[in-house]
């Protein structure tokens, strides 16, 4: 039972240690690498609008890979 108690001890810090790992992670880059355009608030959800153009009708699209917003 004791070995058991660590194992399950040992397993916890690592996943914990991941995840404060990989949030660190996130955050560099993150900052490194905003995101283009503006942050709007939309029924509570935040969205990244990117505005191009300046005449003509406006279109919407919703493109789920941010990074083909650049093409």
């Amino acid at each position: 039972m004791r070995m058991l108690t660590i194992v399950l001890i040992v397993v916890a810090l690592g996943g914990a240690a991941i995840w404060v790992n990989s949030a660190a992670y996130a955050s560099r880059i993150n900052q490194a690498h905003p995101a283009d355009g503006t942050r709007v608030q939309v029924n509570g959800a935040d969205v990244h609008v990117l505005q191009a153009g300046t005449s003509g009708p406006v279109v919407q699209m919703i493109q789920g890979e941010t990074t083909k917003a650049r093409e």
